[in-house]
């Protein structure tokens, strides 16, 4: 089964999978949200064990650090440098990273202890989250109009894409006629993506963009959102900065080497209650290749 557009309404399926997780969500906050820092931060990921000397000797990553709540796909945290990328995903339990200058793109997961590697290309050229597709970010593929300006010290790029029309339900779950956001389905909804310019090399902006199945666009994405007719703004793309200036080392972009090696699949990016929601709700075992 390759993935599910039509059963579910937008964040329909998110929701049924992430009920078998522990998972606080982040509040969701206006456009600009994305820029405020926080103080706050917590550590994620099981980086491998080396000795005191040898961390001593690790090249340094600095860069920023953020955590993304999305519409599809829960809560992520992001460290993201000009020569690396990690990430951790609070709602699936997955972390991802990759760095210059090969860029190969590790996945693993603690809670099975397994781990998998593939090359950049073929990353970006899979299908392998599985509720992408049922974000409104899919819809987002045509640029309009894209405009750049500042605020603070950011350097900001903004696109503004065709209007998309909300999606109140469909297949197994059409309910009351309005999407998840309370939108009446058929409201015409004007999307938009706010990237960083950090100048960051190409592959960062790739992956994250890859994450939340945006276009690979300049900038590093940070938020997404739609206007509705009377002007009010709705996130589909959250994200708030916790550190301008944080350092991780490479020790914590690789999996640990105990961990089993299997073939990138969807099962990687999911935990196995998750998987098993899905195998009880179609009544037989479900491959997610």
């Amino acid at each position: 089964m390759k993935y599910f557009p039509k059963l579910y309404s937008r964040s329909r399926l998110w929701a049924i999978l992430a009920a078998v997780t522990d998972v606080t969500a982040l509040a969701a906050g206006t456009a600009f949200t994305a820029l405020a820092a926080l103080a706050a931060a917590w550590p994620t990921g099981s980086p491998s064990i080396l000795t005191s000397a040898a961390l001593a000797q690790e090249s340094l990553h600095r860069g920023l650090k953020v955590t993304q709540q999305t519409e599809a796909s829960g809560v992520y945290e992001i460290w993201l440098s000009p020569d690396a990328i990690r990430v951790s995903s609070a709602t699936a339990g997955f972390v991802l990273a990759a760095r210059a200058p090969k860029w190969q793109v590790q996945v693993w997961r603690g809670d099975r202890r397994e781990r998998s590697e593939v090359g950049l290309a073929e990353f970006l050229k899979g299908d392998l989250l599985l509720t992408n597709h049922i974000s409104y970010a899919a819809d987002m593929r045509k640029v309009l109009s894209q405009k750049r300006m500042t605020r603070g010290t950011d350097k900001l790029i903004v696109y503004r894409f065709p209007p998309i029309e909300a999606v109140g339900g469909s297949g197994l779950f059409t309910y009351d006629g309005n999407d998840d956001a309370g939108n009446r389905h058929g409201t015409k909804l004007t999307p938009e993506l706010m990237s960083l310019d950090l100048g960051y090399a190409r592959p960062v902006s790739q992956i994250i963009a890859k994450l939340h199945n945006l276009i690979d666009l300049p900038g590093v994405p940070v938020n997404a959102y739609y206007y509705l007719p009377g002007g009010k703004s709705e996130n589909i793309l959250d994200c708030r900065i916790l550190d301008r200036r944080f350092t991780f080392k490479d020790s914590l972009l690789t999996a640990p080497a105990s961990y089993k090696k299997v073939a990138l699949s969807k099962n990687l990016f999911l935990t196995k209650g998750q998987v098993d929601m899905l195998q009880d709700m179609y009544g037989t075992k479900v491959e997610l290749k």
